[in-house]
């Protein structure tokens, strides 16, 4: 990603309309880092002029800058929300200066600058933090601070050994945290989020590793079926035409986005009985658990340096595309699709509604 080149404003405006013309909603603008794009403020202008909602992933820390893709306006802030931005998801990977420093380079005093914005104008957003080893202790203290705010979804993202980090002599094994270490840390934050009114997404972690957690989970096996998530047929490794990247993927009742096939083999001295795309495994240990059709597996490097021992097989069947929890869970459900759309009351009284000991206070 740092040596990829930024796709053209003409190509962008292109996949955008070939969205619409698939039946889409809206979309996300993601990166790298999309702010930087020189074309963003007119790609979310011509989304605007289709009906399709956008939502900018993003660091923060140009929106309170002036850019020359927002003419006129003291901040691309500013351009974007005239333009008709829809939301944003903004990455808290952690909310000290010190530490955001440490894990992404940049100001977390730019980032809560952005939102300070957002939440004065009374604009919801969600937020996003990705786990790792660096920052799993700080989740409640990240909870707590996005809880202050106009945040209605927060995803937590569990870091995964994909593309560079997957080789052996990658740096996954220092940046990775153990599955139980991580756990405890995000029922606490789970539960702060929640009491505030904000729904929460987990994502890829082998289902049984987050007990209590159920229904907050999707990974690869059931992305088809997250409105949070993608559809389309992009190809960020080796982007092709528009119009090919925007055709929305055939899904069925059934589809999981990453079948699950039989497998013999192994990884390091654990036998394999299944995989998900090549990408991730199911050791014997799994063979009979009830949730094998709803859970991701786990990483083979995972598995190769840190074992099975973390693993604990499901008695009780857990559903056939997602688990039966993540299905009830409304709240996370909820897609903002107009620019000041009161999204968080929504939530909050979805939340309140289905689980009847969380006692939400009013906003």
């Amino acid at each position: 990603m740092r040596k990829a080149q930024f796709l053209s404003t003409d190509h962008i405006k292109r996949l955008a309309s070939t969205l619409k013309e698939q039946g889409f909603l809206g979309f996300d603008i993601t990166g790298g880092e999309p702010c930087l794009h020189p074309g963003i403020v007119e790609l979310v202008a011509h989304a605007a002029d289709l009906g399709l909602a956008t939502r900018v992933i993003t660091l923060g820390q140009y929106l309170k800058r002036p850019m020359k893709s927002a003419p006129g306006h003291i901040s691309l802030m500013g351009g974007l929300l005239d333009a008709g931005v829809t939301d944003f998801l903004l990455s808290t990977h952690a909310v000290d200066e010190e530490n955001f420093k440490t894990i992404t380079g940049e100001s977390w005093a730019k980032l809560l600058a952005a939102m300070e914005h957002l939440d004065g104008i009374d604009f919801d957003y969600c937020t996003n933090a990705t786990v790792c080893e660096q920052n799993f202790r700080l989740l409640p203290d990240i909870a707590r601070e996005v809880a202050k705010h106009r945040v209605y979804v927060h995803n937590f993202i569990l870091m995964n050994a994909y593309y560079a980090w997957s080789r052996p002599d990658g740096r996954a094994d220092q940046v990775q945290a153990h599955y139980s270490a991580v756990r405890p840390h995000l029922i606490e934050a789970r539960d702060i989020l929640e009491a505030a009114g904000i729904a929460v997404n987990i994502r890829y972690a082998p289902l049984c590793t987050m007990r209590g957690l159920e229904r907050h989970i999707v990974g690869v096996a059931g992305v088809r079926h997250d409105p949070h998530e993608w559809m389309n047929a992009i190809d960020h490794m080796r982007p092709g035409e528009p119009e090919a990247m925007g055709q929305r993927l055939p899904m069925r009742d059934i589809d999981q986005g990453a079948p699950l096939e039989a497998i013999s083999g192994a990884v390091g001295d654990h036998a394999i009985i299944a995989h998900r795309n090549h990408a991730k495994v199911f050791p014997e240990k799994c063979k009979g658990c009830r949730a094998i059709s709803v859970c991701d597996g786990i990483d083979p490097r995972y598995l190769a340096e840190r074992g099975d021992d973390e693993l604990q097989p499901y008695a009780e069947f857990r559903g056939d595309v997602l688990d039966r929890e993540r299905t009830a869970y409304l709240a996370a459900h909820v897609v903002k699709t107009a620019q000041f759309a009161q999204v968080r009351p929504m939530v909050r009284d979805i939340l309140t509604r289905s689980n009847p000991q969380i006692a939400v206070p009013e906003l």
